[in-house]
């Protein structure tokens, strides 16, 4: 109306400009609004079960993949190990047990063929995201809360990997550089 724009719903013939038609349109927007958040609410609920059974409710971290147990129809998607990429994840403590920086790591598995997204190498900050993470271990985190995870675990040697953690938290600590 400000800008002498005419509104015409195709679906709702009684939406219009008229003071009638923009109550109707205001109470439509009101009544869609609130079944966009009960959606989210179902969906976040759906979630949050998902997470109570042990099963990640969202993307896969690297060196998984989501994979659907259900149907087309009714898809339920779990986590399981991506083999390729899981033998490079698991190589990670070790190496930063063994004085290698993240930039290392990330450029010595991008020399050996490992590819992140889009084909590029897996960024330092993915490693250490890799390491610092307890889904590794078989635990994640969910909306605040911690789950035992019922996929399996690509870390087995948790010693080692609080090692690398430690490692990584000490004051400081020195990365190795190339020469």
């Amino acid at each position: 109306k400000k800008f002498g724009v005419k509104v015409f719903a195709v679906t709702q013939p009684m939406v219009n400009d008229s003071e009638e038609g923009e109550m109707i349109g205001e109470i439509l927007a009101a009544i869609n609004g609130f079944f966009s958040k009960l959606t989210r609410r179902k969906s976040m609920r759906a979630l949050d079960q998902k997470a109570e059974r042990g099963w990640y409710p969202s993307w896969a971290p690297f060196g998984y993949l989501n994979v659907n147990i259900g149907t087309e129809e009714k898809p339920d998607r779990i986590s399981q190990i991506d083999e390729e990429r899981a033998a490079y994840v698991r190589l990670v403590p070790k190496l930063y047990n063994q004085g290698l920086s993240y930039e290392e790591i990330s450029e010595q598995f991008y020399n050996e063929g490992l590819r992140g997204k889009s084909a590029g190498r897996v960024s330092p900050e993915e490693i250490r995201n890799i390491l610092m993470s307890d889904f590794y271990l078989g635990d994640f985190y969910w909306r605040g809360k911690k789950y035992h995870g019922n996929h399996p675990p690509l870390f087995t040697n948790y010693l080692e990997v609080q090692r690398a953690r430690n490692r990584s938290h000490e004051k400081n600590h020195v990365h190795t550089t190339k020469n």
